[in-house]
């Protein structure tokens, strides 16, 4: 069977909208880069300690062969420019905007699956998707409706139930997506 899948144009507006309110709340959160060696990171010239790290003291660092050393949450502990580097080029690669590096694909399914849906959407969900894919959608608060896998018949007459925005959920090998509908 044939399936022609919507062009997303600007679908994901409400995103935009999202992060505006967010903005004007201040509450958006930006990575800062810097460089981590040893017990110190260094951001915009200032060389602090890094709290953050499981080895705030240096002792194990000393141990190691490696000279950079990424500690607790980027966000929180600052983040390497190495990180940066790579993200820009894996972006390039793809010819993408920009990319980000999540540290599993656990935490790469929760940070993007819950932060593109939230209660009020449905998220319909591939009967033998990962169980990190299927933690991540009951935790953006969607309803979540499952689909037999690979059948586009079953998902057709699921896609009918009513939602603020709707998102199809699938894996494949080595990775997953998000199809948005509304």
């Amino acid at each position: 069977m044939n399936v022609r899948w919507p062009v997303l144009n600007n679908k994901l507006h409400y995103v935009d909208l999202e992060l505006k309110q967010i903005r004007q709340n201040n509450l958006y959160r930006k990575l800062r880069y810097g460089k981590v060696y040893k017990a110190h990171i260094t951001i915009n010239g200032k060389k602090l300690l890094n709290l953050c790290s499981n080895d705030y003291l240096g002792i194990q660092v000393t141990k190691t062969k490696i000279n950079q050393m990424q500690s607790s949450s980027r966000l929180v502990s600052g983040n390497d420019e190495a990180y940066k580097k790579l993200e820009e080029k894996l972006a390039k690669h793809k010819s993408h905007q920009n990319s980000l590096i999540y540290p599993t694909g656990y935490m790469a399914n929760l940070g993007s699956i819950t932060a593109i849906s939230k209660k009020g959407d449905l998220i319909l969900s591939d009967e033998l998707n990962h169980a990190s894919i299927i933690e991540s959608c009951k935790l953006s608060g969607a309803k979540i409706i499952i689909y037999k896998h690979n059948d586009i018949d079953d998902l057709n007459k699921k896609l009918k139930q009513k939602g603020k925005n709707k998102f199809v959920v699938t894996e494949g090998y080595l990775a997953w997506m998000v199809i948005y509908l509304n």
